[in-house]
């Protein structure tokens, strides 16, 4: 069960990814991101298909440099982790740029 703590971090996080201040990767696993803080701590965020919900879980985990896994926040706890998942989707993968650069010709608009 999540802390108050715990949810302050995960707060935090949002907040740093919407500040452009995380550095989202993607993993060699479909729908698992990390980023990396103080060289020895990782955040993973992950997404997993679940039918009992109707829909997708997300996940949160803080890891140290051990591989101990220290803390893990689901969207069950705190609707902010999907919000989490949803900005380091977009950020990594990045979609703004993609945008930006096919937006970027006016010309090329096919309409």
């Amino acid at each position: 069960m999540a802390t108050e703590k715990d949810y302050a971090f995960v707060k935090y996080i949002l907040d740093s990814t919407d500040n452009k201040k995380v550095a989202w990767e993607p993993t060699a696993e479909p729908d698992q991101f990390v980023a990396s803080f103080k060289g020895k701590y990782r955040v993973l965020i992950d997404k997993h298909d679940s039918p009992q919900s109707f829909g997708s879980d997300y996940w949160l985990k803080l890891i140290d440099e051990q591989d101990h896994e220290l803390l893990t926040v689901t969207s069950g706890e705190s609707e902010i982790v999907k919000s989490i998942y949803d900005q380091a989707a977009r950020t990594s993968l990045k979609v703004d740029e993609a945008i930006d650069e096919i937006m970027s010709d006016q010309d090329d608009i096919p309409f």
